[in-house]
């Protein structure tokens, strides 16, 4: 029996990942959402930008501060596609939620998703679109992009960022967009925290990360095998002796 069991814990213990920071859990009531971030990541809620958006909730590395640059938390950070970063070279992941109207999408289904989010990216002539796809669920729908973005901020040679995000879009035309963006020097090193955001992201109840599901579902059918193969030797252990 133990070898059956050693066997199973280890496969179980697979798929967890170890990260090097300490996590915290960040739930946000109002807009039923929550997911795991690094405890040294600070973070605003309700946040205006430039255009009018409200970002629900913005984190960004404590190393990078607003006082650094000598401005206040009313100078917008760059979303994706305006404003100003509040310090230009933060990394920053936030979430906006979003009622999408009939008059924006009067069907939803993968394919005019994701023609939507297309539109609005072409508006900006300074971003290309580097990838986007969508999926649908039992849920709703995902529509996943990556994006590169040029700005200049009149500080001599334009800043190059690269954006990368994954918008939820439910039946009930409630949309959580999750975005995660950074210059692109520092995209790789703090995209394990956006990835973590993503596969930890709880929406009004709803687990959204697919292999989140599949993996339950492998665990409690891990725990079955366990316990079927320990009493199926136990049985035959009583019939040998």
């Amino acid at each position: 029996m133990k070898p059956v069991i050693i066997i199973a814990i280890a496969f179980l213990l697979i798929p967890i990942p170890v990260f090097a920071q300490e996590i915290g859990f960040y739930s946000n009531e109002k807009y039923e959402f929550s997911f795991n971030v690094p405890l040294d990541w600070r973070f605003l809620e309700d946040h205006q930008l430039p255009d009018g958006t409200i970002e629900h909730v913005l984190f960004y590395p404590s190393e990078f501060s607003i006082e650094s640059l000598g401005g206040s938390e009313q100078l917008g950070p760059l979303d994706l596609f305006s404003g100003l970063p509040f310090t230009y070279d933060s990394p920053q992941i936030s979430v906006i939620f979003e009622n999408i109207a009939e008059s924006k999408i009067p069907r939803l289904n993968s394919q005019e998703l994701e023609k939507y989010e297309l539109e609005f990216v072409r508006n900006f002539p300074s971003v290309k679109i580097l990838n986007m796809d969508s999926e649908s669920t039992s849920w709703g729908w995902i529509v996943s992009s990556k994006i590169a973005v040029s700005v200049n901020l009149g500080v001599g040679e334009a800043f190059q960022y690269i954006g990368e995000g994954k918008t939820y879009y439910f039946k009930d035309r409630d949309s959580y967009s999750v975005s995660y963006l950074a210059p692109d020097y520092y995209f790789d090193a703090y995209h394990p925290v956006y990835e973590n955001v993503i596969d930890t992201l709880v929406i009004k109840g709803v687990i959204v990360p697919e292999f989140q599901e599949i993996s339950i579902m492998v665990l409690a059918s891990s725990i079955i095998l366990v316990v079927v193969f320990a009493r199926k030797f136990k049985v035959m252990k009583i019939l040998n002796s």
